[in-house]
């Protein structure tokens, strides 16, 4: 999949300034997600996170027209805010193209999610795009950085990422 370099320098740009008290670590550039294995994103919070909890969206294409691929945490399992990590197991086989992730208070506004850089993805594409498939445009106009970006937490979740997840454990590294 080829991406012109505004759209790379677009979403390096809404990356790195979309929220002001999240900061996506990985996935990034240098990242492959394989279906069937485990992937993970990590990320720094503020104080302004802690009691909020979070949802991820995998995504694709241009970085202003994205296309929704899946909600990582759906089902129930969404991440407190203010952790600093989630691992996703069994990954569900997408197509093999470039992907990225958008990180984001659940019911907050879009405008409000951070995004990571493209990474690799590896599948054969057996498993469709959830439904509805829908275009969302990525934050044009980015709320600016703060230096007070720190990570509060290093406690980690770990996610099933198929339809079908179980309930949490109660522990320092969760499993979903």
């Amino acid at each position: 999949m080829k991406f012109s370099t505004v759209s790379i320098a677009a979403l390096a740009t809404v990356a790195a300034t979309a929220s002001a008290t999240l900061t996506i670590n990985e996935p990034w550039a240098q990242t492959t997600w394989t279906a069937g294995g485990n992937g993970s994103v990590t990320w720094n919070s503020t104080v302004e996170e802690v009691g909020k909890l979070c949802e991820i969206h995998l995504l694709t294409g241009e970085a202003i027209a994205a296309t929704f691929v899946a909600n990582l945490t759906s089902n129930g399992n969404l991440v407190p805010c203010n952790y600093t990590r989630v691992n996703f197991n069994h990954l569900p086989d997408y197509a093999a193209g470039d992907y990225f992730v958008r990180l984001g208070q659940n019911g907050g506004a879009m405008d409000l999610y951070t995004y990571s850089g493209y990474f690799k993805y590896v599948g054969n594409g057996t498993v469709a795009v959830e439904t509805p498939s829908t275009n969302v445009t990525v934050a044009t106009d980015p709320i600016a950085p703060t230096d007070a970006t720190v990570p509060i937490d290093d406690t980690d979740v770990t996610a099933d990422a198929v339809a079908q997840p179980v309930a949490p454990v109660d522990s320092a590294f969760s499993t979903i």
